[in-house]
């Protein structure tokens, strides 16, 4: 795959001069090693930087490997490699590099890594050199300040003043689809850049997990698997991204899973404060519009190298017996178009979820429980089971996050099977007052066996069922909603 690009200043090339970059792949379809050629204005050649990349059992980037060819004489005078450090669990909800460990290739030396501190973003980054005999030469501690989209806007040194390299400020101005606008990505003091996350001053892409995004055009590397939402055209664009939204949405898992509904989200809950009338109302919609807001958040988990996803995979390796069952429909759930169609469902049947827990007991049921039991409390992930294979239920396990649950946060727990007898479930979201109680669904996902008839929408004793009739439809997927707990 080539892609011939007449771009301007790729990356580090002169504003008139023009580049050829050439992909290849691995058999798991994923980026192997991109090669950009950069041309003078006479056509010839002028310099080539080549990126090779390495991927761990998860589909996460583990090594990179760069060369640079600064007269475009076939030789590569310099050459580094990159080991990526991955933290698997956090509060982010994505895996996320915590060091970076940079090797010259022809000595095997380590010449510098790059520490990074997380919280529900990146904190801090603290930069060690090294000199040939492997002393530490120096090290700063550097602070990553944000704009409210989550872009990394700035960096701060030890005095808590601009930092500034080489004569340059370390403050950052990105169009809307992440391009920098007053200085060269080499120019910069860390790769973490447009909403936060890793950016390639070689070879002009960012890396969002599944793929790699090229903010000088706007588009992906290679093509989105989702097949596409028939009530949202812009998703049959397969490169395009955040469907042509990159105000209001973000990709972290290079998937477009859920990214625009949690900004959808966040606007909603400025308007639900302004329509509800009792102090006491308002707060109880805002807390429930937080949840969702946190759950869609850790949903976001379900993509590649998402802490759900692993999560979901950790589970069903334990059932070995089971995931070699030959029944399509537990096949069908380690495919990537089930998960693509079911995250899609979910955002579309997001704001008539919402609508329905308004207006039922949930809030503040669940208002009063987490006043009485916060410190015993969680909140429970349901992991999908079969509609051919009953999974008993097991022990919960503790994951390593909080959600905000009304006026608290509580911990959470993933579930693995059931004790009620039904399957195909995609995911359930329930509550547990304390470890010696059940589980209290909330909410669940399902998949097949949609009894309504041509109802979208039953109205049932103790719950309220919709139906998608979307774009994933061909699973026949809906929400079981309580009304009350």
């Amino acid at each position: 795959n080539v892609d011939d690009l007449k771009r301007p200043d790729a990356v580090a090339v002169a504003k008139d001069s023009f580049g050829k970059v050439l992909y290849t792949y691995d058999l798991q379809g994923r980026l192997f090693t991109a090669t950009v050629t950069n041309y003078n204005d006479a056509g010839t050649a002028s310099s080539i930087t080549r990126s090779t990349y390495d991927y761990g059992h998860t589909g996460i980037r583990v090594s990179a490997v760069n060369e640079i060819d600064s007269t475009a004489d076939g030789t590569f005078e310099t050459r580094t490699k990159i080991e990526y450090l991955v933290d698997h669990s956090n509060h982010t909800g994505y895996q996320q590099v915590i060091r970076e460990s940079h090797y010259d290739v022809a000595t095997g030396k380590l010449v510098k890594t790059v520490d990074y501190t997380f919280g529900h973003d990146e904190i801090s980054q603290t930069v060690v050199t090294y000199n040939a005999p492997g002393a530490e030469v120096s090290r700063d501690e550097q602070w990553f300040l944000h704009d409210g989209k989550a872009n990394v806007r700035g960096l701060l040194d030890a005095a808590s003043a601009i930092l500034t390299i080489a004569g340059i400020e370390q403050i950052y101005f990105y169009d809307a689809y992440g391009s920098l606008l007053n200085l060269q990505a080499s120019q910069a003091a860390t790769t973490l850049l447009y909403n936060g996350e890793m950016f390639d001053a070689l070879t002009g892409n960012q890396y969002l997990r599944a793929r790699y995004y090229n903010p000088a055009n706007a588009q992906f590397n290679r093509l989105d698997p989702f097949f596409g939402n028939h009530q949202d055209p812009q998703s049959f664009n397969k490169y395009a991204y955040v469907h042509g939204d990159p105000v209001l949405g973000s990709d972290p898992t290079g998937e477009s899973m859920l990214s625009g509904v949690i900004s959808s989200m966040s606007t909603m809950m400025s308007m639900a404060s302004s329509v509800v009338s009792t102090v006491g109302t308002v707060m109880t919609a805002v807390n429930t519009i937080q949840t969702i807001i946190d759950i869609l958040a850790l949903l976001n988990g379900l993509g590649p190298g998402g802490t759900i996803r692993q999560a979901i995979r950790q589970g069903w390796n334990q059932f070995a017996a089971i995931r070699s069952n030959p029944a399509a429909d537990v096949q069908m759930l380690f495919t990537e178009a089930f998960w693509n169609a079911a995250s899609a469902s979910m955002a579309r049947a997001a704001f008539p979820i919402l609508t329905e827990l308004l207006a039922s007991q949930v809030p503040m049921n669940l208002t009063r429980m987490v006043t009485t039991n916060a410190r015993t409390m969680r909140f429970i992930f349901q992991l999908p089971i079969p509609n051919s294979v009953r999974i008993p239920e097991l022990p919960l396990v503790p994951f390593p996050l909080k959600i905000r649950l009304g006026p608290a946060s509580v911990g959470v727990a993933i579930q693995f099977g059931s004790n009620e007898n039904y399957g195909g479930r995609v995911l359930g979201f329930a509550v547990q007052k304390t470890s010696r109680t059940q589980p209290n669904q909330i909410m669940r996902q399902d998949y097949g066996h949609w009894h309504g008839g041509n109802a979208t929408r039953v109205d049932k004793k103790t719950e309220i069922v919709l139906r998608d009739g979307g774009a994933g439809s061909a699973f026949d997927f809906h929400f079981h909603i309580r009304k009350q707990l």
